[in-house]
């Protein structure tokens, strides 16, 4: 494992190397694109996740004139991707809680850094995009995560691409479905490859236990608080964030087959991947597993 000195200087060439690819994205298109710095891993990670690229929905409305000053505002003051809807929780809570063996640690990136107004995105190839980018996607795998690290693609675009030229990717990919809603129907294909129905319907059951359900959801906050504590986001910022999502006193279906979906999927990877790890299991206090879908039986 790299040192914490090197690791550090080598992560400060990469995201200069972003910033100039963005740079390059902007030149390039004649619109606004914006680094988003992932989340800052402090040391070499066990786990990566990758998804396609950040929007700037998270500075606002696309028709809001002042929406690029406001990206430009937040990620200077510590904001980072994957840290701003009640959705982006979920996979970091899915991730604490269903995939860790003992002391490990992650990081989720994007194919593209460059931040971009939705319609934009859409306009432009993002196959060509992704291209353009994935030599640094490469150099930042090899920094950040260890040998033995498990990559996960994080819906079938990105899987797709790492499967096609200029790929194929280095490491063995395992996929994740996307959290958005857009990719509820898959969500269903891939717990349908994995259980009988009618285990989905008692995984979704539990939730009419309203009390469990609230204490999910607070469990899903208090993971946001850490994450965004760890990212460095000012308090002004956080504080919003965490008024914005405490305002949610229910998960929709969806987002609780996207929690069964993920737990599948951490369940599936294989012990034997994970040598130095101690394996665990979370279990919230006094609330029985068979009330609460996030906590394991005993296995």
């Amino acid at each position: 494992m790299e040192s914490d000195n090197t690791f550090d200087k080598q992560y400060d060439e990469l995201e200069k190397d972003f910033r100039r690819q963005a740079k390059r994205d902007q030149e390039k298109s004649g619109h606004a694109v914006i680094y988003l710095p992932a989340i800052r891993p402090k040391s070499q990670v066990d786990f990566v996740f990758v998804g396609m690229e950040p929007s700037l929905n998270f500075a606002g409305s696309e028709k809001d004139a002042s929406q690029e000053e406001v990206a430009r505002y937040k990620i200077a003051h510590g904001f980072k991707s994957s840290m701003f809807s009640i959705h982006d929780f979920i996979l970091h809570y899915s991730i604490s809680h269903y995939l860790y063996r003992g002391d490990c640690h992650y990081h989720i990136t994007d194919l593209s850094k460059g931040a971009m107004r939705v319609e934009q995105a859409r306009r432009e190839k993002p196959h060509e995009r992704y291209k353009r980018w994935y030599p640094l996607l490469l150099k930042e795998i090899g920094i950040v995560s260890k040998e033995n690290a498990r990559v996960f693609a994080i819906g079938r675009t990105v899987e797709q691409f790492l499967k096609t030229p200029p790929s194929p990717f280095p490491r063995p990919i395992r996929i994740i479905p996307h959290f958005s809603p857009l990719a509820a129907r898959y969500v269903d294909q891939f717990i349908a490859k994995r259980v009988a129905d009618r285990v989905c319907k008692e995984f979704l059951g539990s939730f009419k236990n309203k009390e469990c359900e609230r204490r999910l959801i607070q469990h899903i906050l208090k993971v946001a608080e850490d994450v965004m504590s760890q990212a460095g986001l000012c308090v002004e910022l956080k504080d919003q964030t965490l008024s914005r999502l405490e305002k949610k006193t229910e998960l929709t279906k969806f987002q609780k087959k996207l929690i069964f979906a993920y737990k599948l999927a951490f369940d599936e990877v294989p012990d034997a991947d994970m040598k130095d790890f101690v394996e665990t299991t979370v279990y919230i206090e006094d609330i029985p597993w068979r009330e609460f879908p996030c906590v394991d039986p005993d296995e």
